[in-house]
């Protein structure tokens, strides 16, 4: 062997280490891509829940308003004809 060059195996070494590198990075990669997808999944299903408990709200509060009127109507109409 001559003094100038490089063992067979110091390329397949470095080669095997920079493949190891990329591979290690890409999972890692997708790991943080999963745990990000999860928590934006998270806090959609939360906006989700909140928007539902509102419209839940709002339909309530209309039907007491309806009935609310309604009340108010008959109690009138009861007046006047008690008047009359």
């Amino acid at each position: 062997m001559q003094s100038g060059q490089v063992p067979i195996w110091v390329p397949i070494v470095v080669g095997i280490i920079g493949l190891a590198g990329v591979i290690a990075g890409q999972l890692i990669n997708a790991r943080r891509e999963d745990i990000r997808w999860k928590r934006e999944k998270e806090r959609e299903d939360l906006r989700w829940q909140r928007e539902v408990e509102k419209d839940q709200k709002a339909q309530e509060h209309d039907f007491d308003k309806y009935w609310l009127d309604r009340k108010t109507d008959i109690y009138v109409n009861l007046l006047q004809a008690s008047d009359a």
